[in-house]
């Protein structure tokens, strides 16, 4: 019995190590006055549903970050109260 869960547990542990999560980073700025835009809120959705997969909100420098993301089709989402959003799609390999 102990050998089956020691080779189970093995199993995990290498798909764990096989499964290729990625990262998405990024800056926010105001394209006419070149100045970051903090707190501005990043969102991920999925694709095929628009189901929100991540969030976070912009750093004082405008920087994000959204890590440990699957492979698939997505939505880029940033919102800030002052100006327009921004939208875009992209495939993440």
């Amino acid at each position: 019995m102990r050998k089956l869960f020691i080779s189970f547990l093995f199993c995990f542990i290498v798909t764990l190590a096989y499964s290729q999560l990625s990262s998405l980073k990024g800056v926010v700025v105001d394209s006419v006055e070149k100045s970051s835009l903090q707190n501005t809120v990043i969102s991920l959705l999925r694709k095929s549903d628009t189901v929100l997969v991540k969030f976070t909100r912009a750093d004082k420098a405008g920087l994000f970050t959204l890590s440990r993301l699957n492979a698939g089709s997505y939505i880029l989402m940033a919102t800030h109260p002052y100006f327009g959003d921004f939208v875009d799609s992209f495939d993440l390999k």
